[in-house]
């Protein structure tokens, strides 16, 4: 891993305020502090460990802890920071919370010095709630990062995130300050690429670079770069920077670009880009249809069997008794004996 930027500042020299209306019971009235700003706490050094400030002790303030923070002008001095505490927890029996409700202090250097100290960890504070969009490009030929504007980091995490499943070639364009994006749908993934919209002074093409649009939870802004030699005809050969591509076999260089408080703060948050699911609707039917549809379905009821007498008699004979013969007329009667 190779470093690429500067060092940012994380520390700065404060004095605790004595004419504060409350009293710090943390940190010591009149005493010097060296004010070191981590990702999830504030910790505050003492400096000069006799005087005024004798019996100063080290004191940690976990960011958790911070409800806001402020500068206050003074008409006879230079602005101090406010740093604003959430209430403890009452104590069971208490009558009202005793916690302390801030830290006040002045920040040595100017107002800008101030300002750097306050935007530093606001930052901080803004990465404990969730990752943040971090977008830009990467100059061809310095290495170096150029980041965009927070809605231009949306716009390609969307374009993404919609050619994911888009056939390969489709792209799409994005006009940026400068010049234009465009993703495109590769093989092996998405690939996006900045140009400028007309060639710098004394160069004969538009300035290209490698796009990236990263979810960063810190501070530091890490990248997969691969280098190519350039030999051209005329001139010496020259190294071109870009970002690894989508399926590519070469062995990366990962280099680390330290992130500005103000891009962090103007960036937005990975939750919620992608919308609000719409709510599954359950199936309804109608009760009557459905009461209607069941009773079709039902089977006709088998008619009972006959267990009557008269059931077991066949179809077809008569139910007549029988009546006896009547004797012909003509018939001749007996002689007598």
């Amino acid at each position: 891993r190779r470093a690429m930027s500067s060092k940012p500042q994380v520390a700065w020299s404060v004095v605790v305020d004595k004419y504060a209306k409350v009293i710090d019971t943390k940190l010591k009235p009149g005493a010097k502090y060296k004010m070191i700003v981590l990702s999830n706490e504030l910790q505050f050094v003492p400096t000069v460990p006799c005087g005024s400030s004798c019996c100063a002790k080290g004191y940690t303030l976990p960011l958790a802890k911070v409800e806001a923070l402020w500068e206050v002008p003074a008409q006879y001095s230079q602005k101090s920071l406010v740093i604003q505490l959430k209430p403890d927890e009452y104590e069971e029996g208490a009558v009202e919370n005793t916690s302390l409700p801030y830290h006040k202090f002045w920040v040595e250097g100017d107002d800008e010095t101030l300002g750097a100290c306050a935007a530093k960890i606001q930052s901080m504070r803004r990465l404990r709630a969730g990752d943040v969009i971090v977008s830009g490009y990467l100059d061809s030929l310095t290495c170096s990062p150029t980041f965009f504007p927070s809605n231009i980091g949306v716009l390609i995490f969307k374009a993404n995130t919609m050619l994911r499943t888009a056939v390969v070639g489709q792209a799409e364009t994005i006009p940026v300050e400068g010049g234009a994006v465009t993703v495109e749908r590769k093989a092996f993934g998405t690939e996006a690429t900045f140009t400028a919209s007309a060639p710098e002074e004394g160069e004969d093409e538009p300035k290209t670079g490698s796009v990236f649009c990263e979810n960063v939870e810190g501070p530091i802004l890490t990248l997969n770069v691969e280098e190519e030699m350039v030999k051209p005809e005329e001139g010496k050969p020259y190294k071109k920077y870009s970002l690894l591509k989508p399926g590519s076999a070469a062995k990366p260089k990962t280099l680390i670009f330290n992130i500005a408080p103000t891009t962090i703060l103007s960036a937005e948050y990975v939750a919620g880009l992608g919308g609000i699911m719409p709510e599954k609707k359950g199936r309804t039917r109608s009760l009557s249809r459905s009461k209607a549809k069941n009773e079709a379905k039902k089977p006709a009821e088998p008619a009972p069997p006959k267990t009557g007498m008269m059931g077991k008699i066949k179809r077809g004979l008569s139910l007549q008794k029988a009546v006896p013969p009547v004797a012909s007329a003509s018939a001749p009667e007996p002689a007598a004996a």
